[in-house]
């Protein structure tokens, strides 16, 4: 998504200026990752947009009564992480890119439940911190070499493959640029 979007590709390279001036070669540390906050967002949007995990399924414990419907005790529901997230009631002009969406002032009262990556809850993924971290960690040091250039469209990205992954059906294909 970086990629597809140049102008926030240079506000998040400005950033890791910012944070890495002392010494641009340096390895990122955990202090680093915590300051890196314009680049968290733009992982948080991407994984918005692109969930790693598309669908959680669930088993009802006890019958639910909804206002469509009640669901039996026992059945087993799913949740599509991918639809969830562009529900326009929590993020308005959900196809739109857009990192501000998690500022802390823009994600105040948000439900809980309307961005869920990795699951959420008691059976949330227990490795979501640590991919966080290894996301901001590689990008960090990827982003601080090259400049990512596009080799595939938005709406190309949209055609997914579905299995316990979603992933584009034409890959993820980048062009990079030595800074």
């Amino acid at each position: 998504m970086l990629a597809l979007h140049p102008k926030i590709q240079e506000e998040v390279f400005q950033e890791l200026k910012e944070v890495f001036s002392d010494d641009w070669k340096r390895a990122v540390t955990p202090d680093d990752v915590e300051k890196l906050q314009r680049l968290d967002r733009a992982i948080k949007e991407t994984m918005r947009l692109f969930p790693p995990v598309f669908h959680m399924f669930r088993e009802v414990p006890q019958e639910v009564k909804l206002s469509t419907c009640t669901l039996p005790a026992g059945c087993v529901v799913s949740t599509m992480a991918y639809f969830v997230h562009r529900d326009p009631r929590y993020f308005p002009d959900p196809e739109r890119f857009d990192p501000d969406r998690f500022l802390p002032e823009k994600s105040y009262g948000r439900h809980h439940y309307s961005y869920i990556p990795f699951g959420a809850g008691q059976r949330s993924h227990i490795g979501y911190e640590f991919a966080e971290m290894q996301m901001i960690t590689t990008l960090a040091t990827v982003l601080r070499k090259y400049r990512v250039l596009p080799a595939v469209t938005y709406d190309s990205l949209q055609q997914l493959e579905i299995s316990t992954v979603a992933r584009p059906s034409c890959g993820y294909k980048l062009k990079m640029l030595p800074r």
